[in-house]
């Protein structure tokens, strides 16, 4: 009797169990499988040169052979966002849209160099933001048990600001529209079916056109002898962050 009893309460342990057990199986990503999602994000951007021009002497003026180079530049800036997806159930590709911002300090550095007094260089601080909006596919991927890794892929447009913070400096402001593309890699780490945390990294290549900034230049160094060449320059915008991952 005391056998069978022993016996009847180990079998109902293993079947309560048994549920508990397969829960504890199944992916949290997978436990209700969503088609939408939302992300707002939040991380840091690293830029690349936003203009890097070089100037000259006209030959206008006599024995004023000097050269030299101008470059303006975002620091590290604070970067937010929300980004968009749709993932198919049934299909490993999705598409995504994503609008990030980001603004804070700059710098304005000038070269200038002299054949006989050699080449002395400057910084002047600067403030400058830039807002991105890119769209492109997805390719979802298992990662261990219940994290999710997406790669993406796309084409981004962004408009640029930059300005001086010396209003005695006699630098020109920069506003740019540019093209450009983005890629992605991103993992995911549901929290519940409906919410989860994601790392990310993004990096994002605008070509930035010369054209505006070398134009205002020649016009300031308009009588001084000074050509401003201008050149077009792909900036580098490199960001790293997280944020939640809202599921419906």
């Amino acid at each position: 009797m005391r056998s069978s009893l022993v016996t009847l309460v180990a079998a109902g342990s293993l079947l309560g169990a048994a549920p508990l057990a397969a829960q504890m199986s199944t992916p949290a990503a997978a436990v209700k499988p969503s088609v939408f999602s939302l992300t707002p994000h939040i991380g840091m951007t690293t830029y690349g040169d936003l203009a890097k021009l070089s100037f000259s002497d006209d030959g206008s003026i006599s024995g004023f052979p000097a050269t030299g180079n101008l470059s303006a530049k975002l620091d590290t800036q604070l970067s937010v966002g929300v980004g968009g997806e749709y993932q198919p159930l049934a299909s490993a590709w999705g598409i995504f849209g994503d609008f990030t911002r980001s603004g804070g300090d700059a710098a304005f550095s000038a070269t200038f160099c002299d054949p006989d007094f050699g080449c002395d260089s400057g910084k002047t601080e600067a403030e400058g933001s830039q807002w991105r909006a890119s769209a492109g596919v997805t390719r979802r991927f298992g990662v261990g048990a219940v994290a999710v890794g997406k790669l993406s892929l796309g084409a981004l447009y962004a408009k640029t600001h930059f300005e001086v913070k010396d209003p005695d400096a006699g630098v020109a402001d920069i506003d740019e529209s540019s093209p450009g593309g983005t890629v992605g890699l991103s993992l995911d780490f549901p929290l519940s079916g409906r919410v989860g945390i994601r790392l990310e990294g993004r990096d994002a290549l605008v070509r930035v056109s010369g054209d505006s900034f070398a134009g205002d230049l020649n016009e300031l160094f308009a009588g001084t002898g000074l050509v401003v060449e201008k050149k077009d320059v792909w900036m580098n915008a490199f960001t790293f962050g997280g944020g939640l991952v809202l599921h419906w």
